[in-house]
């Protein structure tokens, strides 16, 4: 029996830091801030149209239960391999490729705003890629390692934000915004892209 690479905290916290460190909380954020508390419901369709898409995957899972799942299998077996190879490059690869470009400006462009060093932004992409490099070449145990301090830390962050702003603790301005400020439907369907 092969030894566990990943124990049940590592995993909590891969899936933790997936959720904050993407645009997840960010974009959340934004539609609450747009149209107000009636966010929630356009959170609630997504969550409805993410359950059917969970319904649909299961019944496929059924219809074909020899296949390993996903969307590769489910696509080899109804089309063939060359869609398969397509919707893949197209579908993975191809998001992949350009997202990583797009996280790493905003990276940089974080750090240099925070620190106010001068140090070029492409210095910060180069730095943070080959530390991320390292990482991977470590292996799946050093990876798991500062997933848990990565983790740790954003929640901990987000914590001490939220003690921050609920005691009045903070030096910014207080901004007073209404809590609704689109009831209408089309609003609040055009804001389900944003609770994906």
């Amino acid at each position: 029996m092969e030894e566990k690479k990943l124990g049940l905290r590592n995993v909590i916290s891969v899936s933790v830091g997936l959720v904050i460190a993407t645009s997840c909380l960010v974009s959340l954020g934004q539609g609450a801030g747009t149209i107000g508390v009636v966010f929630i419901f356009a959170m609630v369709i997504a969550c409805l149209l993410n359950m059917t898409t969970i319904a649909s995957l299961s019944e496929l899972n059924a219809l074909m239960p020899n296949t390993t799942g996903g969307l590769a299998q489910y696509t080899l077996a109804s089309m063939g391999p060359f869609p398969t190879m397509i919707s893949m490059v197209g579908g993975y690869l191809l998001c992949n490729v350009l997202s990583s470009g797009v996280e790493a400006s905003i990276f940089a462009y974080a750090m240099e705003q925070t620190f106010h060093l001068p140090i070029p932004r492409l210095a910060y992409t180069i730095i943070m890629s080959v530390i991320l490099m390292i990482a991977n070449l470590k292996g799946v145990d050093m990876f798991a390692k500062i997933q848990d301090w990565v983790a740790y830390l954003l929640v901990g962050s987000m914590a001490l934000m939220g003690l921050i702003g609920a005691l009045g603790l903070g030096t910014g301005t207080e901004v007073n915004q209404l809590y609704v400020m689109a009831s209408d439907f089309s609003s609040i369907i055009s804001m389900t892209a944003v609770a994906f």
